[in-house]
């Protein structure tokens, strides 16, 4: 049996690289430069380094802004809320004193009136228990009722004056018609009831007879 005979030119198998593979170490001039394990920190350029410190003060100046007005918000929350609360408490106050005056509004004049009150408490009296005469009773009435009249009329309470003057529908009711030569057609002739103006405005208009010159009118 032969023994094949190895050529030295032959590569073994520890330097095969495969058809066409060329070995690292036959490239003149080019070494092998193997890799870290570690990644290297590059620096930054310089120009990248200043937009982000631009960024930065942009984002820090925002921020301290943002923190401001939110500030200043809450303030201003404080203060509307303070704000109303006070108006509240200012409504219900002016509605205490309205209420207040409406309960006492009157109270000058019961004050003023107490003194007609206690006349005609005497006048009552002088009648039930037959004291003074007709006359004296008459006089007190008429002297208490002139007191009652000045009172009112310090008050603003004014009696209307009609009677001789045309009718004029804004002072006067006409409840009645006259037939009559002695006075213009129109004319108000008498007052069944007395017409009052409280601080110039007509509260009540006075009851009348108007005349009445027409013949053939019927009276009402």
């Amino acid at each position: 049996m032969k023994v094949p005979i190895q050529d030295n030119d032959t590569p073994t198998s520890g330097d095969r690289e495969g058809p066409g593979s060329v070995k690292e170490r036959d490239i003149p001039g080019k070494e092998i430069k193997r890799k870290s394990g570690k990644l290297e920190k590059k620096e930054l350029p310089k120009k990248k380094k200043d937009e982000i410190n631009k960024l930065k003060s942009i984002i820090s100046n925002l921020t301290e802004k943002l923190e401001k007005r939110e500030s200043e918000l809450v303030i201003a929350e404080e203060r509307a809320l303070r704000a109303v609360a006070d108006s509240e408490n200012y409504s219900k106050r002016l509605t205490r004193e309205y209420n207040e005056k409406s309960r006492f509004a009157a109270l000058s004049l019961i004050e003023s009136i107490l003194p007609v009150l206690d006349n005609l408490e005497k006048a009552r009296q002088a009648i039930e228990e037959g004291s003074g005469s007709l006359d004296q009773l008459g006089e007190g009435v008429r002297m208490t009722h002139q007191q009652f009249v000045d009172i009112l009329g310090g008050q603003g309470l004014e009696k209307l004056d009609v009677v001789g003057k045309p009718f004029d529908p804004t002072l006067c009711e006409a409840v009645h018609v006259e037939q009559t030569s002695d006075n213009e057609d129109g004319t108000v002739t008498r007052e069944l009831a007395p017409g009052y103006s409280f601080n110039g405005r007509v509260i009540r208009a006075a009851k009348v007879c108007v005349a009445r010159n027409s013949p053939g009118e019927p009276e009402t």
